[in-house]
């Protein structure tokens, strides 16, 4: 019997313990959240700003909420951000998109992408100073590195934003701000979805290893196979 052909039983068994099924992979992980954060406020059902509970009927914080003139070809969906008369609402004005780098990550995010559509109160009713915006910044800093909008008084339209390299800065924080102005008649709203993800190389699991002392063990068998059979 040859040396390579001993060896073929030893390679496959070592292969199945070293890829053990279920262990996380050396490529690149995604996260990502559609989820932005901000203060809920509702003083009645054409008085608000937050996310919809609802669709049919349609909710902020568990009561029902108006929207007049929606536009063609828009479905709300649970999740949405959605505004109206905020200038009596008291509700946030800014909300946020945000990841963080997990603690099991190798590296910074890279890959980061955005993505969004928003409608609005439609034929033109707004005012001009009715305006939404994004903007995405990396890690703590206050200057954006890309910006979309502002949507002003079309029925509703998509925003995206994307960036493959972070410029060789390790990146462990992306936040997109939504940012809202106007909306202050009653007659006047807004609702908005997006998503924001990224990559990021995470460290393999322990399990994903060979344990030092068995590979030792299969080195042994395989010398003892060598010596005795070949």
């Amino acid at each position: 019997m040859s040396f390579s052909s001993n060896f073929k039983p030893l390679i496959l068994i070592v292969g199945m313990l070293v890829f053990i099924p279920g262990s996380k992979s050396a490529f690149a992980d995604l996260i990502s959240t559609s989820t932005p954060t901000g203060t809920e406020s509702r003083n009645a059902n054409t008085d608000y700003v937050g996310i919809l509970d609802s669709t049919l009927p349609t909710q902020v914080l568990n009561q029902n909420v108006a929207f007049g003139g929606v536009p063609n070809g828009y479905l709300f969906q649970v999740g949405d951000l959605v505004g109206r008369d905020m200038n009596a609402s008291g509700g946030s004005r800014v909300w946020m998109y945000e990841l963080i780098l997990p603690t099991d990550a190798l590296g910074g995010f890279t890959d980061i992408q955005f993505s969004a559509l928003a409608a609005e109160r439609s034929n033109n009713n707004l005012e001009g100073n009715d305006q939404i915006s994004w903007s995405l910044f990396l890690n703590n800093d206050t200057t954006p590195v890309a910006t979309d909008g502002p949507l002003a008084g079309s029925d509703w339209t998509l925003f995206s934003a994307s960036l493959n390299h972070a410029g060789g800065v390790a990146v462990t924080r992306v936040r997109v701000e939504f940012v809202v102005t106007g909306f202050n008649a009653n007659n006047e709203w807004f609702a908005t979805r997006g998503t924001l993800s990224a990559n990021y190389q995470a460290i393999p699991e322990p399990e994903a290893f060979l344990p030092p002392l068995l590979l030792l063990t299969f080195i042994a068998l395989a010398a003892f196979r060598v010596r005795n059979f070949a």
